[in-house]
């Protein structure tokens, strides 16, 4: 979708608020349904895409700020994008798997530490693997094309995600009163703040 005077701006970035409107889409193009709400300070209901913040932000796609703001307006990162699409799909690292396999895992060199708030999203985005999903947490079974590769450039578009990886997943369906997210068991990344 584009602007209202018809034009598409292909070279602009993206708001959070943009991004959370198209990831949205998903959800509508597979037939289900947008319901749901929550709120941040800074996303009045009078704002162009408050309905479609507020879903996301109840179905746990997106977060906000330790401030209680969203930031609309704001460009999304490459990580936000990465682990709103990760819980998008229901996809999350086997954090076990990832620190006994480090030195088998695609990394990058601008996030050596595995503390940072988008690390595990960034490993789950990055590393095609099988896994299994029999009690609700994701377990990583083994590597499919362990550093076998070299990376997509930058130029490429930096390779988040693949077709594959994309119709593996399949889009998380939102919660509704008879149904909630089930409860990740298991060793998870430690909760930190993200911007996403």
């Amino acid at each position: 979708q584009g602007y209202r005077d018809g034009t598409f701006h292909g070279n602009d970035s993206i708001s959070r608020a943009a991004f959370t409107a198209i990831a949205s889409r998903f959800l509508k193009a597979s037939g289900q349904t947008l319901t749901g709400s929550a709120r941040f300070s800074d996303v009045p209901e009078t704002h162009w895409a408050y309905d479609v913040i507020a879903r996301a932000a109840s179905y746990g796609w997106i977060g906000g700020y330790e401030d209680g703001t969203f930031r609309p307006a704001a460009p999304i990162t490459r990580a936000a994008v990465t682990a709103i699409i990760n819980r998008m799909l229901n996809r999350a690292a086997d954090v076990d798997y990832v620190e006994a396999h480090f030195a088998e895992l695609q990394s990058f060199t601008d996030t050596p530490d595995h503390s940072a708030w988008y690390f595990y999203n960034m490993m789950e985005a990055s590393n095609e693997h099988t896994f299994s999903n029999d009690d609700g947490t994701e377990h990583w079974n083994s590597l499919i094309s362990p550093l076998s590769a070299p990376p997509p450039s930058h130029a490429d578009g930096g390779g988040l995600f693949d077709s594959t990886r994309l119709s593996r997943g399949g889009i998380r369906n939102p919660p509704d009163a008879r149904r909630e997210l089930p409860i990740r068991k298991g060793r998870q990344p430690e909760t930190t703040v993200s911007p996403s």
